[in-house]
């Protein structure tokens, strides 16, 4: 049984070591391993990753170094946890030594548990990339700046099973030393010029930033004056609109006596007109009678004497 701190360190080992002859694999999480119940003839192989060297992978990926420490921290915990539960049935071993030194842990899990591979197996490989100066500076850093990384590190290589004989690298010559140097001091002339650059833009976003609020303050101070005179016009306007309601209420009053008197004055002129007909029929009748027939005559006589 194969147990990684993540699922893939686990994978990467057992696909590494090669396949064990007539012996099942299986691959299990941290949680896994402490909520199930292990065969008693189950060899559990638990691989996790030095902090440094998780941390260099996470920066030169793009994590922040801070977010990569507490992500190594939340992981090593839980695995810890199922280490410290099963600690008796189980073979912790760091994934840069299963993937460097295969022949190394291959021989190990022979002598301790009598273990058997096939002959095919695949040959080791590097895995520690080779990471820019600045990566692995900041990757220390980090690291040496968290006194629980350094703990939980330290229980972690006491509690391994296979010790790195690696032999020593031989010192490095002048030239490596000089071009190494050399790429430090033009990653950090690069990083400097990042830095002028990130400043130069900070302070125009700032620069910015300042002309905007007091453009914003302009704006409000505007916006304050417009206030005040939209309400300088309303209450005119709430006035004018007073006082045409008044004068409209006045004209509507005169309005209603003026058809009044205009009434009134039709019913006159009907009475009148009804008057001079009856005057009129009247004096036609007069006309047309025989009395005033017989006496035309004398009112003619009567116009001539009075001439």
């Amino acid at each position: 049984m194969f147990v990684g701190m993540e699922a893939a360190f686990a994978s990467r080992v057992q696909a590494q070591l090669g396949v064990l002859e007539a012996t099942p694999v299986t691959i299990q999480t941290p949680q896994e391993l402490v909520a199930g119940d292990a065969p008693a003839n189950h060899i559990t192989i638990m691989v996790y990753q030095d902090c440094v060297a998780y941390l260099q992978d996470q920066i030169a990926a793009g994590t922040a170094p801070r977010a990569a420490l507490q992500a190594w921290l939340d992981g090593i915990d839980v695995f810890l946890k199922a280490l410290r539960a099963r600690r008796a049935l189980v073979f912790p071993v760091a994934l840069n030594f299963a993937l460097e030194e295969v022949d190394m842990l291959r021989t190990a899990l022979i002598t301790a548990y009598g273990c058997v591979f096939r002959n095919d197996a695949p040959p080791s490989v590097s895995a520690a990339p080779v990471h820019d100066p600045v990566v692995r500076f900041f990757a220390m850093e980090a690291f040496a700046k968290s006194a629980t990384a350094r703990k939980l590190q330290a229980e972690l290589n006491a509690s391994a099973r296979v010790v790195d004989h690696r032999p020593a690298e031989k010192a490095p010559s002048i030239d490596t030393v000089y071009h190494a140097l050399t790429t430090a001091r033009n990653t950090q002339s690069e990083l400097a010029r990042n830095l002028r650059e990130q400043t130069d833009l900070a302070k125009t976003k700032v620069d910015e930033a300042k002309d905007a609020r007091n453009r914003s303050a302009q704006i409000e101070s505007q916006i304050v004056i417009l206030n005040e005179k939209h309400a300088e016009a309303k209450a005119l306007l709430h006035e004018d609109i007073r006082w045409t309601r008044s004068e409209l209420r006045s004209l509507m009053q005169q309005i209603d006596e003026v058809s009044a008197e205009r009434s009134r004055l039709l019913d006159e002129v009907t009475r009148l007109t009804r008057e001079v007909d009856a005057r009129d029929a009247h004096i036609e009748a007069i006309r047309v009678s025989t009395s005033w027939r017989l006496t035309g005559p004398l009112r003619r006589f009567r116009r001539l004497f009075w001439r």
